[in-house]
């Protein structure tokens, strides 16, 4: 499990933040991987435009593009029918249902990827696209399959972090006033667990009610952890 920490963010329950008087910005890393993605707020009553083509995800200073120019292909399918009680033919794209049919159609449409995307006042966006690493953390001292009455930890200075990352953002406040924005973070401690120790199990839901099955949960969640599993290599 990666520990995170991160300057001039504070946290709530669910969410690492980051916010100046334009905008608020929400994270949560937890998941395999990490999650580098964001919710954007627009805090204001004017227009905010964010310029993707300008923001950047940034990995042990390697820069990685938000807008890549790309095309998206979305297929979409449609059915009409038209009942015994319509007295008319129905018409549906370039064919022609009498009554008591019914017809298909499908078709696809390609979609640019936007530059910008713009937040009316008082409106949110979120932006998924990278994660933060796939590879777990090795060392000559580090125990990589701890038993399970112990775990294996090492901790870090920012300068000694295995990684490094921020989100690079800039944005417009009603196409006149330019922010650019950073929110950093770096690798503090990773901890190597044995499943059973990571995993836990309810027997009961939120109201009290006994679960068919015990269900799983992650012991050690937060919006400031992510984790990489892998297995032990025989």
């Amino acid at each position: 499990m990666y520990e995170t920490k991160s300057a001039g963010s504070t946290q709530d329950e669910d969410h690492i933040i980051f916010e100046d008087e334009y905008c608020r910005l929400s994270y949560d890393l937890w998941g395999q991987g990490g999650d580098a993605g964001f919710t954007i707020y627009n805090k204001t009553d004017a227009y905010i435009t964010l310029d993707l083509a300008k923001s950047f995800f940034v990995v042990n200073g390697e820069a990685y593009d938000y807008y890549l120019n790309r095309r998206y292909t979305v297929a979409s399918e449609a059915t009409v029918s038209a009942g015994a009680a319509q007295s008319i033919p129905y018409y549906w794209s370039t064919g022609t249902v009498a009554a008591g049919a019914s017809s298909s159609t499908s078709s696809s449409t390609s979609i640019a990827e936007k530059a910008t995307r713009i937040l009316p006042p008082k409106t949110h966006i979120t932006i998924t696209q990278f994660s933060v690493t796939d590879f777990r953390y090795t060392d000559c001292d580090f125990v990589a399959y701890p038993d399970n009455k112990k775990i294996s930890s090492v901790s870090f200075e920012p300068s000694e972090s295995p990684y490094q990352f921020y989100n690079l953002l800039n944005y417009l406040i009603d196409d006149s006033v330019s922010v650019e924005m950073k929110n950093a973070f770096y690798i503090e401690k990773v901890s190597n667990y044995p499943e059973r120790m990571f995993i836990g199990y309810n027997k009961k839901n939120k109201c009290g009610q006994d679960y068919l099955n015990p269900q799983p949960y992650f012991q050690f969640a937060g919006s400031d952890k992510f984790y990489v599993r892998y297995e032990k290599v025989r």
